[in-house]
């Protein structure tokens, strides 16, 4: 996040003088009442005179501060405001308070400038009334004021079409009640006929509209009968990725790093481009026909077998054969140096927690660990690493099994040597050396 460039004009949304029911939000297909636009208005400052004569569009587009897919747009959202200024009327809107957006740009400030594009804060009723099952997320109005759709991203040539009255060559998303994120294919059927339901798994192609890259076990449905896994699209990578990792909880797998391919045609296993370039017209070709949804369910006596399931499935619908092998390398070695100062115990009641600062978008220079597990840590500190551009792996020769207290630099790592001056007040140390650690290999079936 520190390395992308934002800019806004942050004006404060206070909903407490704001109410509008649900029935003055326009479905697609039909026109923004005019309570809307002036509350908008209102909370904005911005004119929609231009707006309600049909001289521009308008565009809503929905961010967070954890949406680093969000975050990246803003370059080129403000490039399209002031090209197509006469014409089109972007309107930013996050759910966090005025306060905390201004601790961005401070906490940042360093990368950040400010571009000509309004924003509104606070905005969290307004996500009420156009819901989706991920960010970003974009609402496109005609010149007449007409809701047509929403996307993840505009394209410069799509915003083209879309002002000449033409269809614009932009992904669709699918209307959140026509897709239940959180709910398993076979639930949105006759559940009458699902009532002796034992188990079930399926690969499925690609959605259109549909978010990318969700992962969720453990959920409970059917009156608490059966538990389910799903990974909603990824590449067949990140599915074996997650099978045989285990959600990351068992192995740290990740292409580059840990995971051997030997495959004939390596672009249908690796995405060409990052998450979130789907305004690349190749890209979202290479989706269509390289993303995948898995999803099974067991059950709940048999929970601990998913992970099991799902590698059986991969690998009888691809045709693979996949192992975990141990090989040494050159690694990352995590030793505990100070056994007395790992541990010690520490005040952070009063401190954000781990899972609070992902929660809740807390701004902090610091993240606190209090009574983890050292393979928590461990854990997050290889996609540290990893993300870091750093491409070995990171081996645990702590040999500690209790939980710990320690602090974590919210930035990451910059270097190891850096990071070690930190971790030594906490008795651990960072080594490179040759070690064994563990390699996913995947083979295509010849026979």
């Amino acid at each position: 996040m520190r390395h992308i460039l934002l800019c806004f004009i942050v004006i404060e949304c206070l909903f407490q003088n704001f109410s509008i029911s649900l029935a003055q939000v326009p479905e697609r297909g039909e026109k923004i009442t005019d309570h809307l636009l002036e509350s908008l208005s209102t909370l904005s400052g911005v004119d929609f005179s231009d707006v309600k004569k049909g001289k521009k569009i308008l565009i809503l587009d929905f961010w967070s501060f954890n949406c680093s897919s969000c975050l990246g747009s803003f370059p080129k959202t403000e490039m399209l405001q002031k090209k197509y200024q006469d014409q089109v009327q972007f309107i930013l809107i996050n759910p966090e308070s005025k306060e905390k957006t201004e601790q961005l740009f401070v906490k940042f400030r360093k990368t950040i400038r400010r571009p000509a594009v309004t924003m509104i804060t606070g905005g969290a009723n307004f996500f009420k009334m156009f819901p989706t099952s991920g960010l970003p997320n974009i609402a496109w109005f005609d010149r007449k004021g007409i809701f047509r759709f929403t996307s993840s991203y505009v394209t410069d040539s799509g915003l083209a079409a879309f002002l000449a009255g033409k269809d614009p060559d932009i992904e669709q998303k699918v209307p959140y009640d026509d897709f239940i994120q959180k709910a398993p294919l076979f639930e949105q059927t006759n559940k009458e006929y699902l009532k002796g339901l034992q188990y079930y798994s399926y690969i499925a192609r690609y959605l259109p509209g549909a978010s990318i890259g969700t992962f969720s076990k453990g959920i409970k449905y059917m009156d608490g009968r059966l538990i389910r896994l799903s990974e909603n699209h990824g590449s067949i990578t990140d599915l074996l990725v997650r099978a045989f990792g285990e959600g990351g909880g068992k192995f740290f797998f990740r292409y580059g790093l840990n995971v051997e391919l030997h495959v004939t045609d390596s672009n249908a296993y690796i995405s060409p481009k990052p998450r979130g370039s789907l305004g690349d017209s190749s890209y979202r070709k290479w989706v269509m026909e390289n993303i995948y949804r898995y999803d099974c369910s067991l059950p709940v006596n048999r929970g601990n077998e998913l992970f099991r399931f799902m590698q059986e499935d991969l690998c009888r619908y691809f045709n693979l054969r996949v192992s975990i092998e141990k090989k040494e390398v050159p690694c990352f070695v995590l030793r505990c140096v100070n056994r007395e100062l790992l541990a010690a115990k520490r005040n952070f009641e009063n401190r954000p927690s781990y899972q609070a600062i992902l929660r809740d978008s807390i701004l902090t220079d610091s993240i606190y660990m209090k009574n983890s597990s050292v393979n928590f840590f461990v854990t997050s500190l290889r996609s540290e690493i990893f993300h870091a551009g750093m491409k070995k792996p990171l081996v645990d020769k702590t040999e500690y099994t209790g939980n710990i207290d320690l602090v974590k630099p919210v930035d990451g790592i910059k270097s190891i040597a850096a990071y070690n001056a930190h971790l030594r007040q906490f008795g651990l140390e960072i080594c490179e050396e040759m070690a064994v650690t563990e390699f996913l290999v995947v083979k295509e079936k010849t026979d």
